[in-house]
């Protein structure tokens, strides 16, 4: 037992130090994410802070031209898809704001140069004119959200972002597709609304009045 001893001890010496050693080498678990050495804090990845960035920032122009609805339009219809599409990116923008604040993402405090270029041509308008560009508008930069959400929802890496992308999901696709189903009903073209076939409402072989 006695020679024995001093092996026991060296193989217990290596296994502890192999033990301390391991997690400097090691891979985080995915969704743990990078540790900030100075705070010890969590640090986003290039995907997660590159998405996060672009789905607030897409948030404020969504944000800045529903407020522009709400002091454009008297249309009861349009104004209560600016105001929901207020309140879900409102929430949406807030929840990214203290996400991106526990990971030290440092967010746009403007619209994209894009969304400005839509807020400045939908200024210039009056109804019915802005009522169909910025329910076209509307239905194009919620897709455009939609698909920055999606992104998150599947690949992001910190699961609170996952989390927040995938809960604001359906709601910003409603929106999205209610301002289609809108721009459909309010915005007639020729005989019928828009996607209709003029005089398709009439018998075959019948001529126009």
């Amino acid at each position: 037992m006695g020679r024995r001893a001093p092996a026991l001890l060296l193989a217990a010496a290596l296994a502890g130090a192999a033990a301390l050693a391991a997690p400097a080498g090691q891979a985080r678990p995915q969704g743990a994410g990078a540790a900030d050495p100075a705070t010890g804090g969590p640090v986003a990845t290039g995907f997660d802070a590159t998405h996060l960035q672009q789905a607030y920032q897409r948030g404020l122009g969504e944000l800045a031209q529903a407020e522009l609805a709400l002091s454009r339009t008297t249309r009861p219809e349009l104004r209560a898809l600016a105001q929901a599409a207020r309140e879900r990116l409102t929430g949406l923008n807030g929840t990214l704001a203290e996400i991106a604040r526990r990971l030290g993402v440092t967010l746009p405090t403007e619209p994209l140069a894009e969304d400005r270029a839509v807020q400045d041509r939908l200024a210039t308008l009056e109804d019915p004119a802005f009522q169909d560009g910025f329910l076209r508008d509307r239905a194009q930069g919620l897709m455009r959200q939609v698909n920055t959400l999606e992104k998150l929802a599947a690949q992001a890496t910190d699961p609170a972002l996952r989390d927040a992308a995938a809960q604001a999901l359906p709601g910003l696709d409603a929106l999205r597709r209610q301002a289609l189903d809108l721009r459909v009903a309010l915005a007639p073209v020729g005989d019928g609304p828009v996607g209709a076939v003029p005089g398709a409402d009439r018998p075959a072989g019948t001529a126009p009045p």
